[in-house]
């Protein structure tokens, strides 16, 4: 496992410059997963709590500055506006020396247990803070021995399609690596009694047409 002194040196600075405009910030999930396995990252994402400023972006920004004066504010996706159901509000993606940086703000509180909780796959439940140093979940350290993704959220139909999504991207960058998902059976379930429950009202409803309709109506 990694500790805090195997996060690269350019990984902390950028933390650090954030953790100084936010101090609850959390640098999470896939960027330690992939360094901790032996995959190459992709980005950073660091989490931080609701902010004053609707995009955050002057404060962050001018605190990357101090890494890279040359750091670039790039997108922004404002998740209220967009009518999606999530713990985030805005995430910014940054550009620092080439790296990419995601700074997500979240609805609650943050802290590190917090933000290892809400992420959607065992594998990814590992993070790095400022004052914490780098902690993962139960759920992480068996994942990563067992070389699999176990889902750990299914809070809906839309964040379980998420995390299929993700899972079909994933699965590319770690070959031979399983899925792991311990709500199928209670999904199918519930899917399976939707289906009936439909099938049952759409019976009814011809039943009653057929009934109660004059024929010439009913053709």
């Amino acid at each position: 496992m990694i500790t805090t002194n195997s996060v690269p040196t350019e990984w902390r600075r950028i933390l650090h410059a954030i953790f100084v405009v936010h101090p609850e910030a959390v640098l999470a999930g896939g960027a330690l997963r992939d360094l901790d396995n032996g995959v190459t990252p992709k980005d950073l994402d660091i989490f931080i709590e609701r902010s004053s400023n609707v995009l955050f972006a002057d404060p962050i920004l001018m605190a990357l500055r101090t890494v890279n004066p040359n750091a670039q504010a790039l997108r922004s996706y404002d998740f209220n506006s967009m009518g999606l159901e999530t713990d985030c509000i805005v995430s910014r993606a940054y550009i620092v020396n080439g790296l990419e940086v995601n700074v997500i703000q979240l609805k609650d509180r943050v802290n590190i247990t917090r933000v290892l909780d809400r992420i959607d796959f065992g594998i990814c439940q590992i993070a790095y803070a400022i004052d914490g140093g780098v902690r993962w979940s139960n759920a992480y350290a068996k994942d990563r021995a067992d070389k699999t993704f176990t889902i750990t959220r299914n809070d809906s139909m839309e964040d379980r399609n998420r995390t299929y999504r993700r899972w079909k991207r994933l699965s590319k960058k770690y070959p031979g690596w399983r899925l792991v998902d311990p709500f199928h059976d209670k999904v199918e379930s519930a899917r399976g009694a939707l289906l009936n429950w439909i099938g049952e009202m759409a019976l009814d409803a011809a039943l009653f047409l057929k009934r109660y309709l004059p024929r010439g109506i009913a053709r």
